[in-house]
């Protein structure tokens, strides 16, 4: 990202168009890279204290609920709460266990996308310095036929009269004064 943000920064004061398509990837690839890198964070971190809490409170919650349907529920109410108390067990098992080799993996491999989209956003760099070079090579060739324009004498002094008006066409070489 870091050196995207460089090559961004060299072709920043050329072509706006160029300058607007390696901002915007370079943008997306830093945004993606961040989000990939925060999740893997969270994965290896392992659950929050408020995750546990959180799932704790939930397998209380459903113990209660079981109570309740027990005094006096249906077999298919109590199957329901069962399995809802599995469940929020579940959930609090694989919070106090940690993340997975799994979860790590796709972690990792949202993480290698996101560098792939870095490089994605460094082609655009390069694609926006070629645009660049190429507005600077179009500048220099405009410069070349202003200066074909220009009359120059090949010699100081004053001129007494002017045998051409402005912006009248003359040959190469034919003197105008």
């Amino acid at each position: 990202v870091r050196e995207a943000q460089s090559e961004y920064d060299k072709v920043r004061y050329g072509d706006p168009e160029f300058v607007l398509k390696a901002g915007v990837a370079l943008e997306k690839a830093t945004l993606a890279y961040e989000a990939a890198q925060a999740d893997y964070d969270r994965l290896v971190n392992g659950a929050t204290p408020e995750q546990i809490a959180t799932a704790r409170a939930r397998v209380g919650e459903a113990n209660a609920a079981l109570e309740k349907v027990k005094s006096g529920a249906t077999p298919e109410q109590i199957g329901q709460a069962q399995a809802q108390v599995a469940g929020a067990q579940a959930e609090l098992d694989k919070a106090l266990a940690g993340a997975t080799d799994e979860d790590i993996a796709i972690a990792e491999a949202r993480v290698a996308t996101s560098q792939a989209g870095v490089g994605s956003a460094r082609a655009a760099v390069e694609s926006a310095k070629a645009g660049v070079e190429a507005a600077a090579s179009q500048i220099d060739s405009v410069q070349v036929q202003i200066d074909k324009k220009q009359l120059l004498a090949p010699f100081s002094g004053t001129i007494g009269k002017l045998d051409v008006e402005e912006g009248e066409i003359i040959q190469a070489g034919a003197p105008v004064a």
